[in-house]
């Protein structure tokens, strides 16, 4: 028999024991509790989803056990990390367009500084800002030129800011005329054009040629850029206003200013010359921040869209583009070099043409015979022509007989 001291005892240890047994069912059910919610919400319909109450933050705690050394302890977790770094590629992939594109090719090169906030090249800007449609068709216009300019400039170590050029020069139209007779790309004058190896005659103009122009005014530059002693604002303002009137200008400050530093915005130049180099940097804002300006820059995948095919024959490009399934025009507009719409091989023996169409329009190349039109004649030959049409008479002159009755006999 027990006393009442020792059931009392006896009784409050039962209880313990059973309050504890609860306690840890309680707990093993709440942990299967958290999987089987999901499953339940994830098919409870929308009505009823505002009645289930929220659950508090899961927080996941994990013990390392005593064997485990510092270092492993230590050690950060490698899930943790990966996931971080796909983090930033995807925040990068927001912030720039797309990989390998030309335009971050190009922006990833620039050397000349930001002139973003200089008064002059403000200016400019707002005056670009108020024309996005332009800014539109000037960017499309440079696509299938930008590549091969870049990779040239590249290749000479010249900073990326120069591929933009022919923004200021042209508007990369190739067939571009100005009223002092420059032409191109990049607005070569006759005689400065002949000087740098790009002759022209009636059926030719190697100014229009684009290759060809861009490796005659990037030599040309390159020699500016070492006679102003590395300054390339200086060259650039020399390419526009001519390397004399430049240095003229300088010699007139050095005379003026003595001591103090030369470059080109502290020079008085030529009114169009002054606003040449702020063009060149308001272009290189616009395109830098285009959606800020209200247009978007087209994708320039970087490879070649362009190339250039050696032939020997004459050939007629707009019959040339049509029996390779092009637009008539495609081929002039990319050969503008050829006046006549006639490859002259005497003159040059490329023609650019579309990359993606190389082989079809070598084929057709193959099948077409040589252009021989009335305009690659000599002007003798053409007169011999038309003097064949008429026949030939001899006529003894008589006394009394005038020139009417020669032409128009009784």
């Amino acid at each position: 028999m027990l006393d009442k001291r020792d059931f009392s005892v006896f009784s409050l240890s039962l209880i313990l024991c059973l309050l504890l047994t609860a306690c840890a069912g309680n707990t093993v059910k709440e942990e299967d509790h958290d999987e089987d919610d999901i499953s339940e919400i994830a098919h409870t319909p929308k009505k009823q989803l505002r009645h289930i109450p929220k659950a508090g933050p899961l927080i996941k705690v994990s013990y390392q056990p005593q064997t485990a050394s510092v270092s492993s302890i230590l050690k950060p977790n490698r899930s943790i990390k990966k996931f971080k770094k796909i983090n930033y590629i995807q925040k990068d992939r927001k912030i720039r367009r797309a990989k390998h594109d030309t335009w971050d090719r190009i922006f990833d090169r620039f050397r000349l500084g930001d002139q973003s906030r200089n008064p002059r090249v403000q200016a400019i800007i707002k005056e670009y800002a108020r024309k996005p449609q332009k800014l539109a068709i000037i960017t499309r216009r440079a696509s299938p030129y930008l590549y091969m300019i870049v990779s040239e400039v590249e290749r000479r170590g010249m900073p990326a800011e120069i591929a933009l050029l022919p923004f200021v020069e042209s508007g990369f139209n190739p067939k571009a005329y100005s009223h002092s007779g420059a032409a191109g790309l990049w607005q070569f004058i006759p005689s400065t054009g002949k000087l740098y190896g790009l002759p022209r005659n009636h059926q030719f103009d190697a100014r229009l040629d684009s290759f060809a122009a861009t490796h005659a005014a990037l030599n040309y530059l390159q020699k500016l850029q070492r006679q102003f002693k590395g300054d390339w604002l200086l060259a650039l303002a020399a390419y526009n206003a001519g390397e004399g009137a430049v240095s003229r200008v300088i010699k007139k400050f050095k005379r003026q200013h003595p001591g103090e530093p030369i470059n080109f915005w502290n020079l008085k130049l030529p009114a169009q010359t002054m606003r040449y180099v702020p063009k060149l940097f308001a272009y290189k804002e616009v395109l830098l921040h285009a959606k800020q300006y209200r247009f978007r820059l087209p994708n320039i995948p970087n490879k070649p869209q362009l190339v250039q095919l050696r032939i020997n024959k004459p050939i007629n490009l707009r019959l040339l583009a049509s029996r390779s399934g092009l637009h008539q025009s495609v081929l002039t507009d990319l050969n503008p070099y050829f006046l006549k719409g006639i490859s002259t091989p005497k003159q040059s023996n490329r023609i650019t043409l579309p990359r993606r169409y190389t082989n079809r329009i070598k084929k057709a190349i193959r099948n077409l015979p040589p252009a021989y039109a009335n305009h690659t004649k000599t002007a003798r030959q053409r007169y011999t022509q038309k003097q064949d049409r008429f026949p030939k008479r001899r006529y003894a002159v008589r006394k009394g007989v005038n020139l009417p009755k020669v032409v128009r006999p009784s």
